[in-house]
C-alpha cells in the first residue's frame, strides 16, 4: 500500500482548488444546437394559432388591390390621352391659383409674426430701462429673465419667418417652371 502524501492533501483542502474549467465543445455540435433551436421554434405548435389569425387579413388586403391581368405595357391603359390645349391651360391656372393662395397666406402669417417681434422689441425696450432706474438686485435679476425669454422668442419667430419665407421661393419655383 502507497502513502497517501498528507502534506498535499491538506493544501488541496485549504486553498480550496477550483475544477478545471471542460474545453468548449467542437463545432459541429454547436451548429446541431443552433439547428435544433430553430426547428423548435419554427415547428413548434404556440405558432401555429399565430399565422392562422394574421392569414386571412392579408388576404383581405391582397383584394383590396385591383387586379389586371393579361394587358400588355404598349396597350392604351398605359398611355395617358393627350388632353385639349385649352384644357391645359385650365389646369395650370388652377394650380397657379391655389398656390397663390398658400402664397398670400405664408405672406398674412409673416406679417403677423413682424408685428409680434415689434411689439416684443418695445417691451424689451422698457424693461431695460427700468433696469436702469432700478436698485435692488432682485428685481434686477426678474427683468433680465424676463428679456432674455423675450428675446428667444424673438429668435424663435425669425426661424419662423426665414422658414416661411423659403416656403414661398419654392411655391415661386414651382408656379415659374410649367
Amino acid at each position: 500500500m502507497k502513502k497517501k502524501n498528507i502534506q498535499f492533501v491538506k493544501y488541496y483542502k485549504s486553498r480550496k482548488f477550483k475544477k478545471p474549467k471542460k474545453q468548449l465543445k467542437t463545432r459541429k455540435t454547436r451548429k446541431t444546437r443552433k439547428t435544433r433551436k430553430t426547428r423548435k421554434t419554427i415547428g413548434g405548435m404556440d405558432d401555429l394559432p399565430l399565422l392562422h389569425e394574421e392569414l386571412p387579413q392579408l388576404e383581405l388586403k391582397r383584394e383590396a388591390v385591383p387586379k389586371i391581368k393579361n394587358i400588355s405595357y404598349h396597350s392604351s391603359i398605359y398611355q395617358p390621352k393627350p388632353s385639349s390645349p385649352a384644357k391645359q391651360i385650365l389646369n395650370k391656372k388652377k394650380e397657379v391659383t391655389n398656390e397663390s393662395i398658400e402664397i398670400q397666406k405664408h405672406h398674412d402669417q409673416i406679417n403677423q409674426l413682424l408685428l409680434l417681434k415689434n411689439e416684443y422689441t418695445n417691451i424689451i425696450k422698457n424693461l431695460e430701462a427700468k433696469k436702469k432706474n432700478t436698485t435692488s438686485h432682485r428685481d434686477i435679476k426678474y427683468l433680465q429673465e424676463e428679456i432674455y425669454n423675450l428675446r428667444l422668442s424673438i429668435v424663435n419667430i425669425n426661424n419662423k419667418i426665414n422658414n416661411l419665407e423659403s416656403e414661398i421661393k419654392k411655391l415661386h419655383y414651382s408656379t415659374i417652371s410649367f
